[in-house]
């Protein structure tokens, strides 16, 4: 929201905070997934109908009780998923409010497409991630879908990256 104190604000400890957070965030998600799958019993086939492993496909071959996993893959979804989206949409309100006071129309335009370009795929990825790790695994109708939600985060997302 302050882009002419960017330098100033992101120093090399606010950088480490911020890589230091998410190696932490992302290793705890990934140990307490492994744990956790580390107590399912697989007895039917062991054939992941899926392009790579994950946690739902896993959760489908299993036979074992699911319902704890799914429990703490909604509240690791909420946590991880739900609550950076909120922040990435609400940090949006004061950009489309500064949009709204650019008197040309023309520089409004611009300003708004290279906005509303990113928040696309903000909400791709975070809105085929939390159907993929949150409604998901509630809905087992669902869980044959989750093949074709999961190409978008993982493929399309990264190649719409304008940074690239």
């Amino acid at each position: 929201c302050q882009p002419l104190n960017y330098i100033m604000l992101m120093n090399q400890k606010t950088q480490f905070q911020l890589l230091a957070g998410s190696w932490l965030v992302g290793g705890l998600n990934s140990l307490i997934e492994t744990i956790l799958m580390s107590t399912l019993d697989f007895c039917g086939p062991n054939l992941i109908d899926h392009f790579f492993c994950d946690s739902p496909p896993l959760l489908k071959l299993s036979c074992s009780n699911i319902t704890v996993h799914k429990k703490v893959m909604f509240v690791v979804g909420f946590f991880v998923g739900m609550l950076p989206s909120l922040v990435v949409f609400a940090s949006y309100v004061p950009i489309v409010l500064t949009l709204l006071k650019i008197r040309s129309a023309l520089g409004r335009q611009k300003t708004f497409a290279t906005c509303a370009s990113h928040l696309v795929v903000v909400a791709l990825f975070y809105g085929t991630g939390m159907f993929t790790y949150i409604i998901q695994p509630s809905v087992p109708q669902l869980m044959d879908d989750g093949k074709v939600v999961t190409v978008i985060y993982t493929i399309l997302t990264p190649m719409l990256n304008p940074s690239l």
